[in-house]
């Protein structure tokens, strides 16, 4: 437990200083909020967009996962020159070189589809 408390607190102070650094630079780039979600591995795509997510000379297991809620939709990931549909909620084990992830349905104008993806060993 004592390496969690480390963990949470690293993270709590991470946040912290993106807020201030936000407040006393003014707003974060679109690039940095990226960055933060990729290192949670986590992305966020609108009705129109294509996201890369994965990017490797070889092939790597991953674990991608579409978000669950009332105003959900289903995720599409297109790997390797395969696609497949992610229900909401659900997940997809994959092994891939590149993986591109894409709104499975329609979403409101201002909405964003928030997923989840690991590398699995």
């Amino acid at each position: 437990m004592p390496g969690h408390l480390g963990q949470i607190s690293a993270v709590f102070t991470f946040l912290f200083l993106v807020l201030i650094g936000g407040f006393l630079a003014g707003p974060v780039s679109a690039d940095t909020d990226e960055a933060v979600l990729r290192s949670y591995g986590q992305f966020e795509v609108n009705s129109d967009e294509k996201k890369l997510i994965a990017d490797h000379k070889t092939a790597k297991h991953y674990r991608v996962c579409a978000q669950k809620g009332p105003d959900a939709v289903p995720l599409n990931v297109t790997y390797d020159g395969k696609e497949t549909t992610v229900a909401v909620g659900d997940c997809v084990d994959l092994e891939a070189k590149t993986i591109h992830v894409a709104s499975g349905g329609k979403l409101g104008r201002d909405d964003i589809l928030i997923g989840q993806y690991r590398h699995i060993d």
